[in-house]
């Protein structure tokens, strides 16, 4: 998907390309959980690990495939040594009714080898409050 040389003969959609929104030599594993304590509560956490290799998306040409099969996987690179991974955990607690809806979310990140260089471990964190209100006009 991801390995063709030209952008006109990538298989894509409304030129984006097909395949996984983590784009090319990268992979997720992540696991999740939710619970509904009480009628219109809503709490959930997940956790996974990430990881991305030297091949970027926005690079054209693409690499070629040939002769690829006994390299690792995520690739590796001279610009690009080692394999950016990274932990990644959230949580979400929120209220619903018909007319009302509050979330309140958390997102956290330690990624390693950020740029797939060696260099300090840099740590992000997202935090967002959604809340949704229902007018009834008549």
């Amino acid at each position: 998907t991801y390995l063709r040389a030209p952008y006109a003969t990538a298989f894509q959609n409304y030129d984006q390309p097909l395949g996984s929104e983590l784009g090319p030599d990268a992979d997720m594993v992540r696991a999740a959980a939710e619970a509904w304590p009480a009628a219109g509560i809503r709490a959930g956490f997940g956790a996974g690990l990430w990881r991305q290799g030297a091949q970027r998306l926005y690079a054209r040409p693409g690499a070629t495939v040939n002769g690829t099969a006994s390299l690792p996987y995520p690739s590796v690179n001279a610009a690009r040594p080692l394999v950016q991974r990274a932990l990644i955990a959230d949580g979400h607690a929120g209220y619903y009714s018909p007319q009302l809806q509050l979330v309140a979310r958390v997102e956290v990140a330690r990624v390693s080898n950020p740029d797939n260089q060696s260099a300090a471990a840099a740590s992000y964190v997202r935090a967002q409050l959604i809340g949704r209100y229902a007018i009834r006009i008549p």
